[in-house]
């Protein structure tokens, strides 16, 4: 359902789904949606148990979606294999204002990655790491 509202509906611009047990079944196709939505400007998939077949599938999303602008994955399982990708996504996008990753287990490298992007990227306004399961030295190079 949540799948072909995002492919079909042109009008909806903020989806919340936040606590939802979907999880890893209907992620992926969220994430792959997003390569072709242009209305929708705010995803929260807050505590979603979202893993990181999800995180690889919105990072190749991040690289070529213009519209979204704030983006809450907070409190998923991404683990190293889905937060590199998200990084590496969020790297080639220029539209995201907000990203929300608190609680995530973001990986060393994907941190450093944010780091680097964070140095060269004009739109994001607001970033929560708070609580993420990563080392304090990669929070203090953001």
């Amino acid at each position: 359902m949540v799948r072909e509202i995002m492919t079909t509906n042109k009008t909806l611009t903020q989806l919340d789904l936040s606590e939802s047990s979907f999880g890893q079944a209907a992620g992926p196709f969220i994430a792959e949606s997003l390569k072709t939505n242009n209305a929708l400007v705010s995803l929260k998939l807050k505590n979603c148990g979202l893993d990181s077949n999800f995180g690889i599938a919105i990072g190749e999303a991040l690289k070529v979606n213009t519209t979204l602008k704030n983006l809450d994955l907070s409190n998923n399982p991404l683990k190293r294999e889905g937060s590199k990708p998200i990084a590496l996504g969020f790297e080639k996008n220029h539209t995201l204002k907000a990203l929300l990753i608190s609680g995530v287990s973001f990986h060393k490298e994907a941190m450093l990655i944010l780091s680097e992007a964070l140095k060269v990227n004009t739109s994001l306004t607001v970033l929560d790491v708070s609580c993420s399961l990563c080392k304090t030295i990669y929070i203090r190079r953001i």
